[in-house]
């Protein structure tokens, strides 16, 4: 993640979530410099941080305000911003340019917004708790969380924590399917595999066909 950054704004446009990759940092630090904000021996603080994005905030609320919302921009120095209006927070993700390998920013912002819903509901002023030890924590474990996630995509194995999108077959490809799941149970049982359970049959990223030790072997 050296070429994303992460930022949730609170309703007072503080920050309330804060990831940096490297790439991103130093594009911001050169900005900011530009900008007068900073001198090179100066850090990147909170404080320079919304003065620079605060421009793209208030853009973004008064779009949304006239039912005009956008949901990305690229700035003139090649930094992609996307943005996502969630409660009474504003999250963005950023991206510089050397990561194309990588997912586009809209996918990192909508599994960030997922992580955030699945952690803290509306409860969002828990995303950064008062004591800086608990916020660290938090932080982090956001951050380990998408860190992983991108491993997987990497391996092509991302749809193990997504929504399952099956591969479509036709009614004898996918029945010959079954069987052949089926006789592999089979087999591994014979070896004395007692304790399977489950069974996927995976072309490329997508399931054709999941066993159960509920049911026979099925596609759903």
């Amino acid at each position: 993640m050296e070429h994303v950054g992460v930022i949730a704004f609170d309703r007072q446009s503080d920050i309330a979530f804060l990831h940096l990759g490297r790439h991103v940092q130093a594009s911001l630090e050169r900005a900011a410099c530009k900008m007068g904000l900073m001198d090179e021996e100066g850090a990147l603080d909170s404080n320079v941080i919304i003065q620079l994005l605060s421009p793209l905030l208030r853009s973004f609320d008064a779009m949304l305000g006239l039912q005009q919302q956008y949901e990305s921009l690229r700035t003139a120095s090649g930094m992609e911003v996307c943005f996502s209006k969630e409660g009474d927070h504003v999250h963005l993700v950023l991206s510089v340019a050397g990561g194309e390998s990588g997912p586009r920013p809209g996918v990192y912002l909508r599994l960030f917004n997922s992580l955030v819903r699945l952690h803290f509901g509306f409860c969002r002023h828990l995303l950064k708790p008062s004591s800086l030890a608990e916020r660290n924590a938090t932080w982090t474990q956001l951050v380990d969380e998408l860190s992983m996630w991108m491993r997987l995509r990497e391996r092509r194995q991302a749809f193990l924590v997504e929504a399952v999108e099956y591969l479509e077959l036709n009614a004898y490809v996918r029945r010959s399917c079954a069987e052949l799941v089926s006789l592999c149970v089979s087999w591994l049982r014979q070896k004395g595999d007692s304790g399977l359970a489950h069974v996927l049959l995976v072309v490329d990223t997508k399931p054709a066909v999941i066993y159960s030790n509920r049911g026979n072997a099925t596609r759903a």
